[in-house]
């Protein structure tokens, strides 16, 4: 019986590990689908090369708001021949599912977007004002679309108008964007810092001024600002990343704190007499974080002088430190490194 119930449970982790290697297999199939482009159709060749004219391919280009894509029964006009010499990979056929053509608008708008493509073709007059880089390949790559800032370049040089209704349906500048949502405030911080805004979604220049953003930091001081934040937590945050502080506070702000309240450590033996503030840099050798504040302070260029009688070969500790009390700590360090 035990046996039994092993050979079963093995077949059901057989039959679980088979049935989610399917399903991981159908979710790569559809990945693959939706990044298919169809057929690469080089407009260099058809273009650049043979010089058709776009619309012999794109009927509507010059008076519809959607240019239209080639039709078969257009295309055997010239294929009809050349496929006779074309293996079958390559003839016309693979580029259409009946009528259809295969090739995927890689360039489609979204719907927000409003564009009359007859208005800007008849404008312009030229296609390659607008389409240049896919004239001159052999595929229509995602990169080839016409990027918002090229549009709000033409609009100004040509006096157009700027407004978001001129292009967008529901995109506003007084309406929050399906970005400025649940935790937005906690994250906006990253993206305005990103490389994320080289996209157009995450411009904040586009809404909003440098002013604005000031004005809302300067009142609202971020979640982390708490107690611990103030007292101990900032120190090692502005020592990392101090652009980050400077986007509300300024040098002389810091500076007139740190006189006014000395951190947490300086206390007890931290200063005179025994001035064990030493092994901040000395125990082991750390960075010159004392320079924050004193930076003017010569103490170490003040080191007490050796007598001279001394001499270097003498060993200090014999004396120094053995029922003579030293000002610091003793770190280990050869004496003479200070004291010349």
């Amino acid at each position: 019986m035990a046996v039994l119930i092993r050979t079963r449970s093995k077949a059901a982790r057989a039959g679980l590990a088979l049935a989610l290697s399917f399903l991981a297999g159908c979710a790569i199939l559809e990945a693959l689908k939706a990044n298919d482009a169809g057929p690469a159709f080089s407009h260099k060749l058809h273009v650049g090369d043979q010089g058709l004219e776009c619309v012999a391919c794109h009927a509507h280009a010059e008076d519809g708001d959607e240019p239209g894509m080639p039709g078969q029964q257009g295309c055997m006009l010239c294929h009809a021949e050349i496929d006779q010499k074309m293996p079958a990979e390559r003839k016309l056929a693979t580029f259409f599912d009946g009528k259809v053509f295969r090739a995927k608008n890689v360039l489609d708008l979204t719907g927000d977007v409003q564009f009359a493509h007859a208005k800007h073709a008849q404008r312009e007059g030229d296609c390659n004002a607008c389409h240049a880089s896919i004239v001159e390949g052999d595929r229509v790559q995602a990169a080839d679309a016409i990027r918002m800032e090229d549009c709000t370049k033409c609009h100004t040089a040509k006096k157009a108008s700027l407004d978001c209704a001129t292009c967008h349906e529901t995109i506003r500048a007084d309406v929050k964007p399906p970005s400025h949502v649940d935790s937005w405030t906690r994250a906006h911080g990253g993206v305005v810092r990103a490389c994320e805004r080289e996209t157009t979604a995450n411009r904040c220049e586009l809404c909003h001024s440098e002013s604005s953003c000031q004005t809302c930091h300067l009142a609202q001081a971020p979640e982390n600002h708490k107690g611990y934040w103030r007292e101990r937590g900032h120190g090692l945050a502005a020592s990392l990343d101090r652009q980050n502080c400077a986007a509300c506070h300024q040098p002389d702000s810091c500076d007139r704190c740190h006189q006014e309240n000395a951190p947490r450590t300086h206390r007890g033996t931290w200063g005179a007499p025994q001035d064990r503030h030493c092994v901040e840099c000395h125990e082991p050798l750390r960075g010159e974080t004392c320079s924050a504040c004193h930076a003017s302070t010569p103490s170490h260029d003040l080191a007490t002088p050796m007598p001279a009688w001394h001499i270097p070969s003498m060993n200090c500790r014999q004396c120094h430190g053995n029922g003579q009390p030293l000002p610091h700590v003793d770190d280990g360090s050869t004496c003479t490194t200070c004291h010349h």
